[in-house]
């Protein structure tokens, strides 16, 4: 699709597959606009839509934007999308490589004057953004106002190119610019600054002896901070969680397996048990049998989720326990219809984290399901997990393939959520039809 106008002059970093320019333009979120006017070139960052399929970009913005009006009254338009990898040093200056890899895209825009089509393309940027977010639950899809006081500019594909710039030399060392978070003064020539010392040689050193050190080994190469916590952490104990609205208490197939079996029952279609490595069970026997098999077990090591009432609504369980690293896992989370997206729900998984972080004093929680699980990931987010990547074939079951979602909290998270999940459980924050006044997700800090 490449034609001469776009080719880069080295060819050795040109990516003429159009599979990895489209999966480029898919998966990056922001990308330069580059429009002229007057003899004049412009370019803005902006949000957008790639419409493969299509073959199409699409920009939006007000009726007033320059970009908008230069793409309006010029419609030739480019497109530029990049990713920064590691600066690879070397011991010549002229010789540092910065990895990057980008696409620039020439198109010709117009006017999209589809609402239909309008409202389509603003919904699939907005997914795009927020993927673990789901319309009409977590938000309200955009008004025929909003829409109408929106301008969106389709730029038809004409033409792409790709370059790469990347090494597997081992003898590059990497550096990333957040490996090395130094506190830098402000240059002297700033105007805020005219009083400022001069940038000496002995500051420069005295620097590499202070903060460098904390972070950096003899050779100048990143490592991590250093660890201040006793190590091993102590292993889960298994007593009662108990909170206000619930309290989770080890698995006790003689005492919970009736009213779980009860519980999930409520589930006609098997819903809830399509993502589990297990179940649906045909008889309560078949149930009894499989929970007797989970109730000896240390890791997992399965809780039951009772309400108020003491009735059980639920199953979860710490698993991955590894008190050396400090890492742990929630998982095996099975709740029944009725407790689905409710504060028993919410404080079971907030008693968990609590005693994660409190009590046992680990550095980080986590939290794994399966990719196309959209109600899980979206949970996740909502506690305050933070998506860390897609592990993909990482398991199987059921004679299916799984690619893993992975989530985590890690300890220096911990006392910002802790306050959003206190805030969010105290009664003020539920009205007299017990629905909420503020939600979760916008009182956590992620």
């Amino acid at each position: 699709m490449t034609s001469p106008d776009s080719t880069p002059r080295r060819k050795d970093r040109w990516v003429r597959d159009d599979v990895w320019i489209v999966s480029m333009l898919s998966s990056s979120l922001f990308c330069t606009v580059g429009t002229a006017a007057n003899g004049w070139a412009y370019q803005r960052p902006s949000a957008f839509f790639f419409d493969a399929e299509k073959r199409a970009i699409y920009i939006h913005g007000a009726h007033s934007g320059r970009a908008i009006s230069n793409a309006v009254e010029n419609d030739k338009v480019t497109i530029c999308v990049y990713d920064i990898g590691a600066m690879r040093l070397h011991a010549r200056a002229f010789e540092f490589l910065q990895e990057h890899a980008g696409v620039v895209v020439f198109g010709r825009a117009r006017l999209e004057e589809d609402n239909r089509e309008k409202h389509r393309v603003m919904q699939a940027t907005f997914a795009k953004h927020a993927p673990h977010l789901q319309c009409n639950v977590d938000y309200e899809p955009a008004s025929q106002m909003e829409i109408d006081e929106t301008t969106v500019i389709r730029i038809e594909i004409e033409n792409w190119s790709g370059k790469m710039k990347w090494t597997d030399d081992p003898t590059r060392p990497r550096f990333t610019y957040d490996s090395v978070p130094i506190a830098r003064p402000a240059l002297p020539w700033h105007p805020d600054n005219a009083d400022a010392e001069p940038v000496t040689v002995e500051w420069a050193e005295s620097l590499r002896a202070s903060e460098y050190s904390r972070f950096k080994d003899p050779s100048y190469q990143p490592i991590g901070a250093p660890i201040a916590i006793d190590l091993p952490r102590p292993f889960p104990s298994g007593h009662d969680l108990c909170g206000q609205r619930c309290t989770l208490t080890r698995l006790n197939p003689i005492r919970h397996a009736e009213g779980l079996f009860e519980a999930f029952g409520e589930d006609n279609e098997d819903r809830n048990w399509t993502y589990l490595p297990y179940g649906p069970f045909n008889d309560h026997d078949e149930f009894r049998i499989w929970l007797n098999s989970l109730s000896s077990e240390r890791d997992p090591m399965f809780y039951t989720v009772l309400d108020q009432r003491g009735a059980p609504v639920g199953m979860t369980s710490f698993l991955r326990i590894d008190p050396q690293m400090a890492t742990i896992e929630v998982g095996h989370i099975h709740f029944s219809l009725k407790v689905q997206r409710t504060p028993v729900a919410t404080e079971a998984m907030y008693l968990m984290m609590r005693n994660v972080f409190e009590t046992l004093g680990y550095r980080r929680c986590e939290w794994k399901c399966d990719a196309l699980n959209r109600p899980s990931r979206l949970a996740a987010s909502r506690l305050g997990f933070k998506f860390e990547g897609v592990f993909r074939k990482a398991a199987h079951y059921k004679g299916r393939n799984r690619d893993t979602a992975w989530f985590a909290i890690v300890d220096s998270d911990w006392s910002a959520h802790e306050r959003a999940f206190e805030a969010w459980l105290a009664a003020e924050n539920f009205g007299q039809d017990g629905k909420q006044i503020k939600a979760l997700r916008d009182m956590m800090v992620v």
